[in-house]
């Protein structure tokens, strides 16, 4: 123990305490250099289903967990309204029809010498006729807009509301998800995009399967940007899994190890014993030597060593335990 004498009295300063030099075997492994991410599990393809006008909801024909098919009526409002609408379009347009009908046999004889005033009533009587005209046409769309169709195959995974409620044109209807293939979506940073490419492995890991890692394909990167709630700008990766066997719920968090590049049966050192300039200490005996091997690819746990360092060598791990002098060791204080 150091004692110091100062004019305020004594000063002790405990000596440091040498910590133990610890060694790892180089070995032979794998060494993968990944972006992890989250994400969560979805299906091939999905539809939210919401209608284009507001009304009092007729019927709703799913549930949750109901498979559907393309083409399946899903819901429908309450038409009466509208096709009192429509009726009323075309009792207007037949009588509109008559109208210009009449106003056109009144000057089918005069195509040569037509009044501006004929000509001015003939025009006015036909453009009511063709306004007439598409006000059934919008009619027969409100009224086919009434009903809600399932635009893909797959499975029910939302259907709130029911029969009697009043929608508007931003209420979810039901949602459909195609499920003939699992589809892990995850968020890569803005600036780790341009190393992702397709068909690049990854692995997957779900919060509801922590004990099972899929195997999985990048299959599609989405040409836009989106922000998080922190302000980061991702870019959504989606990942292809096949059909595991596993209960799809769509919306399960889990987590994904993208792979840039692999190299398998090569020696591998833990990072940890790397230094400045690459360097590591290499148990000789009772001492340490320095040397500098050449490493090859790196992830943020191993490095690859090509050359300089031999299979069952022992590496330090905590190098600022060793010192350079003879003995070859130098703890904190000496």
């Amino acid at each position: 123990m150091i004692i110091l004498i100062g004019t305020g009295g004594y000063y002790f300063w405990p000596k440091p305490v040498k910590e133990p030099i610890q060694t790892v075997e180089v070995k032979t492994g794998t060494v993968k250099s990944i972006i992890s991410s989250s994400g969560t599990l979805e299906g091939t393809d999905s539809a939210d289903l919401k209608f284009k006008i507001s009304g009092k909801l007729n019927s709703i024909t799913v549930k949750p967990g109901d498979q559907v098919k393309k083409g399946q009526l899903i819901a429908s409002l309450d038409t009466r309204d509208l096709q009192i609408n429509l009726q009323q379009a075309y009792n207007t347009f037949i009588a509109k029809e008559a109208t210009a009908k009449r106003v056109e046999d009144d000057v089918k004889d005069h195509s040569s010498d037509e009044s501006f005033t004929q000509k001015e009533t003939r025009k006015a009587a036909q453009i009511a006729r063709d306004n007439a005209y598409d006000d059934i046409k919008a009619a027969q769309r409100a009224l086919e807009d009434a009903y809600l169709y399932a635009p893909l195959s797959g499975v029910v995974t939302k259907a709130d509301p029911n029969a009697g409620q009043i929608v508007g044109v931003t209420d979810l209807i039901t949602q459909i998800v195609d499920e003939t293939e699992f589809v892990f979506e995850t968020e890569v940073d803005e600036s780790d995009i341009g190393k992702i490419k397709l068909g690049q492995q990854a692995s997957v890991t779900l919060n509801s399967y922590p004990d099972q890692t899929f195997r999985a394909t990048v299959s599609k990167i989405t040409p836009d940007t989106e922000t998080t709630d922190s302000g980061a700008t991702i870019v959504i990766v989606k990942l292809a899994l096949g059909k595991p066997e596993i209960n799809f719920v769509s919306g399960i968090n889990g987590q994904a190890d993208i792979i840039l590049e692999e190299v398998s049966n090569v020696l591998v050192i833990p990072v940890d014993a790397l230094m400045d300039n690459d360097e590591v200490y290499v148990k000789k005996g009772g001492t340490f030597e320095k040397i500098k091997p050449e490493l090859g690819l790196r992830s943020d746990l191993e490095a690859e060593v090509k050359s300089g360092l031999s299979a069952d060598d022992q590496v330090v791990t905590n190098p600022q335990e060793v010192k350079t002098n003879g003995n070859g060791f130098r703890f904190p204080g000496q």
